[in-house]
């Protein structure tokens, strides 16, 4: 999703320091799981990658994509390049640096919840699990401090908003 980090990448590699991708899913947004993994372990720079995982399929599954992978197409490097141009950089990774929030908001699944919407067209099941949470999006009171934690300098604030907008039409 990003390669901010690249250079830093080859720099640990040329020492031999060992590395590790971190959401290299980008917490649940990028949907081609496999050729996020297939595309870490063909790019030589990193070691380790830790998926997220919710079933022993998933676990399975991306186990095996440390073995023997092959070269990533050029069609797989297309899909790959498309799905990073449609998320952009304006989307929750769900790394939770920005809690806890003052007013109890659980951000991250906010938006998880919201993607249900918006990004899976699977509106029913994102609401419904907006509607479980305790203290919802409209509890913000526009304090920031969230902003402030993010290390990816998400407009939070705004995008809670547009949460709620998202959440009152369906």
């Amino acid at each position: 999703m990003e390669s901010q980090g690249t250079e830093l990448f080859e720099k640990a590699l040329e020492k031999g320091i060992g590395t590790i991708a971190m959401k290299p899913m980008a917490g649940g947004a990028f949907t081609k799981q496999k050729l996020s993994l297939k595309y870490i372990v063909n790019s030589g720079l990193i070691n380790v990658a830790i998926p997220g995982m919710d079933s022993i399929e998933q676990v399975i599954e991306n186990a095996s994509m440390g073995d023997g992978t092959e070269a990533l197409t050029a069609e797989e490097q297309e899909e790959i390049n498309e799905e990073v141009k449609i998320l952009g950089n304006d989307f929750c990774r769900r790394c939770g640096y920005c809690k806890p929030c003052p007013e109890g908001i659980d951000i991250p699944n906010v938006f998880l919840f919201e993607g249900y919407v918006t990004r899976y067209n699977l509106p029913e099941y994102g609401k419904s699990k907006y509607e479980a949470m305790p203290i919802k999006a409209t509890a913000c009171v526009r304090c920031r401090k969230c902003e402030r934690k993010c290390p990816y300098n998400l407009p939070i604030v705004n995008k809670l908003k547009h949460a709620v907008e998202t959440f009152k039409n369906i």
